[in-house]
């Protein structure tokens, strides 16, 4: 028999220890869902948590990796938890806009021309090798699911050059990524 509360000791016979009650499952799982809402990293998540015999379970989505690993460890740091299972899923919506999309046509290939040294350092050439390296940029914010900054780097592409496919297309591709975040991010508030 454990004994827990206030005048516990008095009332316990001698040579009994006292040994802390461990939480419940449903103790744990208030604990967690509390511990997850207050904070500013998974407020905003739709995660949702089971708990069996003090093992947590995590379930739901997410568009960052870092709220799936930061939701792991908040959840293990909570009393009573023995173990915490992540099932979190980690989505791509840039990757369900490329999967809408038909295939991508690709220009043929230009044979590369040496332009003497005076029209390569002229300012058009130098905007649009400008322009070429900030859709490089945007595409490399694109795939690490920075979209936000992909939308200002490819507008800053084609304020150089307006003729820039790259620049044009990945504007659209990263501002439909942008929007596709923002309509999931609205749903699970």
């Amino acid at each position: 028999m454990y004994y827990h509360g206030p005048g516990a000791a008095a009332a316990q016979p001698s040579g009994v220890t006292s040994v802390p009650a461990q939480p419940d499952d449903a103790a744990i799982l208030g604990e967690v869902r509390r511990t997850l809402a207050s904070s500013d990293s998974t407020r905003n998540a739709a995660f949702d948590a089971k708990v069996e015999n003090g093992v947590v379970t995590l379930t739901g989505k997410t568009l960052r990796q870092n709220e799936a690993d930061m939701a792991g460890a908040l959840t293990a740091g909570v009393a009573g938890v023995k173990h915490v299972k992540n099932d979190i899923e980690v989505e791509k919506p840039l990757q369900a806009v490329r999967e809408s999309e038909p295939p991508a046509v690709k220009a043929p290939k230009e044979t590369p021309t040496r332009r003497p040294p005076a029209e390569e350092a002229d300012a058009g050439g130098n905007k649009k090798r400008r322009a070429r390296d900030l859709a490089r940029t945007g595409q490399s914010q694109v795939d690490g699911g920075d979209y936000g900054a992909a939308v200002d780097t490819f507008q800053q592409a084609l304020a150089l050059d307006p003729s820039n496919a790259a620049a044009q297309q990945g504007l659209r591709k990263a501002q439909k990524a942008k929007q596709t975040e923002e309509d999931i991010m609205k749903r699970r508030r």
